[in-house]
């Protein structure tokens, strides 16, 4: 069947879950000015609200998008991709009917395929790639150009489910997470722990190169874990915090400067968001029932310039910066349907834009998420320390026990985790691969209903590299991956069935004899 499209150089053909039609040309449509957010009304049709005056566009017929019809999280394995030019929606439908392509102006929409694809756009909007995550193939990457008249054509067939896709910004790879069955696993794991292998597509040639394997701690894996470095040289999974260089190099520990650990606040179920600048962030705390939720602002540089904006929202949880940081859009949860408010920073006003929408997010923060390019960071190194001189003490209450530490150093302090770094993350929020001239260690508290049973399961059964160490006077256990090591992890029996948990990045440091004095200067 084929169907002439106006505006379009394409034509429609072969709605099958394997061959997908083909799309728009690149710069075919221009999309609208100004700040706005997509959005859903309760009939699944898609919405594009102009936040500054509150028009709204429909782009889609009904039933397009309804986060109720949602057989679990599609919205995360299979998100709403924005084109690169910031013209096209891909949309996988929520009951997994179908996927569509949308132009902005809502006078173009094309079924692609039959079922809830993941996609992703090459960087040049000219190609798609895609998997059907429900079919019978979950492990079978295809490609499809979007000029001319053929349909999908399998590109590469994987060793397990495909779990998410990323576009090199620079080459013609794609980058492919997929799990496989734990007995092929060439590293350690724990027994809650699945496991996946990162590797590299050839789009060209569809030749797959392995990178590495890499434990999958949860099952819900999002198409947003996966992601490349700015510079086209690294893949990233932020899940699991590994770093993996399109060279012969070795994985290497991902970090990034919480924000959760830079406010030290219960901040409620809304993430706190960066302005676009960075200068700023913004996050909400939830009060009672009855007073609602408060949204909080402080600028970065000053962060005791904390300020309460506006109180009184009903419940908020999704946040979102305008792409000019003139305003925030605060939103319910993401599968329900709740008002939408803009709220501007500058003079606390809030208004309430639209009611019983479903939120998807606003059209830059979109654009740039489909690309799979994590925002980067540099680091700056602190002073390298002394072993011989004496050092300062720091006493975290919260967890019960004091270490010293090298004047200098980077601390963060929460009520659930402290971090200790010999690096400053030039800006928050941002992510940076950890080099053996760097040192980040966590410590956290666990708590089990038997101490021995639990480092039996999870340390001393596992295989890896074990050594005891005697820390305050208690038989400590560090353990390391035989190979591709990115951390090394050490236990310390505590009273009261706790476990102090410390996590050194990465696993091979040159600070390997500060980070011995570190942990055996712990007093509890």
């Amino acid at each position: 069947m084929h169907t002439a499209i106006k505006y379009l150089f394409i034509v429609s053909l072969l709605f099958s879950t394997a061959a997908c039609t083909t799309g728009p040309a690149n710069g075919s449509v221009s999309a609208a000015e100004g700040d706005q957010v997509l959005l859903a009304d309760s009939d699944g049709r898609l919405l594009l609200l102009n936040i500054a005056n509150g028009h709204k566009r429909v782009l889609s017929q009904p039933g397009i998008y309804r986060p109720a019809d949602s057989i679990g999280p599609v919205h995360l394995w299979a998100p709403i991709r924005l084109s690169p030019d910031g013209q096209w929606l891909a949309v996988p439908q929520l009951d997994s009917q179908g996927t569509w392509l949308i132009n902005l102006d809502g006078a173009t929409q094309i079924k692609l395929c039959s079922g809830a694809v993941n996609l992703i756009w090459s960087p040049d909007n000219r190609q798609i790639a895609f998997y059907d995550p429900n079919s019978a193939s979950p492990e079978t990457l295809y490609l499809q150009d979007m000029i001319g008249e053929e349909g999908a054509r399998p590109l590469a067939r994987l060793n397990g489910k495909i779990l998410a896709l990323a576009w090199s910004p620079i080459n013609p790879q794609i980058a492919a997470a997929y799990s496989l069955d734990p007995t092929q696993a060439q590293i350690a794991l724990r027994p809650w722990e699945g496991l996946m292998e990162i590797a590299l597509i050839n789009v060209s040639s569809g030749e797959i190169e392995k990178l590495a394997q890499a434990p999958a701690a949860s099952t819900e894996a999002t198409a947003w874990d996966l992601a490349w470095s700015p510079d086209g040289r690294e893949v990233w999974h932020l899940k699991e915090r590994i770093s993996l260089p399109v060279d012969t190099s070795p994985p290497r520990p991902l970090a990034a400067e919480p924000l959760s650990q830079w406010l030290t606040v219960e901040t409620g179920e809304a993430d706190p968001v960066l302005s676009p600048d960075g200068s700023r962030v913004a996050w909400v705390v939830v009060n009672d029932a009855q007073s609602g939720a408060s949204l909080w602002l402080a600028d970065i540089q000053h962060p005791e310039t904390r300020t309460v904006i506006v109180e009184g929202l009903g419940p908020v949880a999704q946040l979102s910066w305008t792409q000019s940081g003139q305003a925030i859009v605060a939103a319910g949860v993401q599968d329900a349907l709740a008002p939408v408010w803009r709220i501007t920073p500058a003079t606390g006003e809030a208004t309430r834009l639209v009611d019983n929408v479903y939120f998807v997010g606003s059209l830059w923060d979109l654009q740039y998420r489909s690309t799979n390019i994590a925002v980067g960071v540099s680091l700056r190194p602190l002073p390298v320390p002394d072993i011989a001189t004496s050092w300062l003490t720091w006493t975290a209450d919260g967890l019960g026990f004091s270490f010293e530490y090298p004047p200098g150093w980077k601390i963060w302090d929460s009520s659930q985790m402290i971090t200790l770094s010999s690096v400053v993350f030039e800006r928050l929020g941002g992510w940076a691969s950890l080099s053996p001239e760097d040192l980040l260690i966590t410590f956290s508290k666990i708590y089990v209903s038997s101490q021995d049973e639990w480092l039996n399961e999870n340390v001393r059964s596992i295989g890896g590299r074990l050594q005891d160490m005697v820390i305050a006077g208690r038989v400590g256990l560090c353990w390391r991956q035989n190979t591709q090591a990115i951390r090394e992890d050490c236990f310390v029996p505590l009273e009261g069935n706790a476990i102090l948990v410390i996590h050194k990045y990465p696993a091979d440091s040159l600070y390997d004899e500060v980070f011995r004095r570190i942990i055996t200067s712990l007093q509890f």
